[in-house]
This record gives structure tokens, C-alpha cells and sequence, in this order.
């Protein structure tokens, strides 16, 4: 998808806000940010979704709001528009690099997953694809959990999740392959990691729903790096 580029400097951000508001006279939409988060809940179809919305403006103000509406609404063939916009709002974080202590740490089981654990998981999910990253582990970010997240096309492309929590991810075969591979949190390094070509899988994604299959070829390289991770392993120490 291909987001159409638009001016939205402030004079125009501050004209369009006023012409919400004026738009929006209901009983209980009282200023131009309660009337800009009418207008995105009710044109993405989510009227019950209203606090949401004002929550995100509130967060992230109402010109940068109203910068990811515009878009979302001008873009073609966004099939879930109110699922961008809150992803598009979300801040991304910082990567941790070595050699910061967390990296080399077996991290803690997930014992829950709540509202605030699938917030960090979209930030993280950002903060992979923003840095042009194609697998993010928690401690990447400086958390201490057994959870990473993967890129959806290549997920999608397996028939598999994004998202891993607890997972367990073991040899399927004894053929390896060596390929290279890089780390965001070792910048600039790429090094010749030999590994399994298909591993056995069992995880939870954010849903809690329970994943048990078989990885092959470039799912399964991934899977095994962000695996190593969770268990304080660097390619470095491969």
C-alpha cells in the first residue's frame, strides 16, 4: 500500500480541526480534539471505539493525528483503516545495542497477556520494520521477557504468526545450512551462522492462542536468531 503524500502544514491543520468542530455540535463534543476523534471513529466505522481514539490524539497531539487520518483516508485499498491509524501512532523504541548487559541474559516466561503487553508488542512490531529489521527480540528493546516479533510478509508468507511468546523452537532435522546474518543490535556485522534448515515450533502469539508446526528455510533461520536471544546468544557467540 502506497500512502498518498499531502500538505498538512499547521494553517491548514487548524482550519480542518475548526471545521470538525463545527461539524460535530453533539452534546459531549466539546473541543476540536473530542471532535476530530468523533469524526475517525465514525469514518472507520467505530463509533464504540470514540475513547480510543481521543486517548491516541491526547498522546500524540491533534496535528499529528489529523497528519495519519488525512493519509489513512486518502490511501487506496486499506482494509482495516482504525488498525493502521493506531499503528501509525504508535511511537517506536529504542534498540538496544551491545554491549549492553540485557542482550546476554535468558529472559523471564511471560505469565500474561494483557492490554499493555499487546502495546509493547506494536511497538516493537514499528520499531523492527522502522529500522529495517526483519525479526525484533524483547531484550532488543530492553525488556526482560520471552517475547520477539517477526515480519508479517514473511510470516504470512508461512502461514505462520508474528508474534512469539514463550516459544519453544527446537531441530527438526540434522541437515544445517550456513548462511549469513545480521543483527540490530550489532550494527554493520554480518557473519556466516550455520543452522538447522527445519525446526519444530510451540508458542502463544498476543492472542494467547497455542502455534505448534514445522519451519523451513528463511522462517526458520529467523525464528532460530530471535530464539537465541531469549536466551542471551549473539551471532557473535555462534
Amino acid at each position: 500500500m502506497v500512502m498518498t503524500k499531502i500538505f498538512t502544514g499547521p494553517v491548514k491543520i487548524g482550519k480542518e480541526l475548526a471545521k470538525i468542530k463545527q461539524r460535530n455540535p453533539e452534546r459531549g463534543v466539546h473541543s476540536e480534539i473530542h471532535a476530530l476523534a468523533k469524526e475517525i471513529s465514525e469514518t472507520f466505522g467505530e463509533p464504540k471505539k470514540f475513547a480510543m481514539y481521543l486517548g491516541i490524539i491526547k498522546n500524540i497531539g491533534p496535528s499529528k493525528s489529523y497528519r495519519i487520518f488525512s493519509k489513512i483516508k486518502q490511501s487506496k485499498n486499506v482494509q482495516t483503516p482504525g488498525r493502521l491509524f493506531v499503528y501509525e501512532s504508535t511511537k517506536t523504541m529504542q534498540i538496544v545495542k551491545v554491549p549492553n548487559k540485557i542482550l546476554k541474559e535468558k529472559l523471564k516466561t511471560v505469565n500474561a497477556i494483557t492490554a499493555s503487553l499487546k502495546k509493547v508488542i506494536l511497538k516493537m512490531k514499528k520499531t523492527m520494520k522502522e529500522n529495517q529489521g526483519i525479526g525484533l527480540a524483547a531484550n532488543q528493546v530492553g525488556l526482560d521477557m520471552q517475547l520477539f516479533v517477526i515480519d508479517e510478509k514473511l510470516s504470512k508468507g508461512h502461514n505462520a504468526p508474528s508474534v512469539y511468546i514463550n516459544p519453544e523452537i527446537k531441530p527438526y532435522l540434522k541437515q544445517t545450512e550456513e548462511l549469513e546474518e545480521g543483527c540490530l543490535s550489532i550494527p554493520d556485522i554480518w557473519l556466516k551462522i550455520k543452522r538447522p534448515k527445519k525446526v519444530k515450533v510451540k508458542s502463544a502469539d498476543e492472542e494467547g492462542k497455542k502455534h505448534k508446526f514445522i519451519a523451513k528455510g528463511m522462517l526458520a533461520r529467523v525464528l532460530q536468531h530471535e530464539y537465541d536471544h531469549l536466551h542471551g546468544v549473539l551471532i557473535t557467540d555462534k
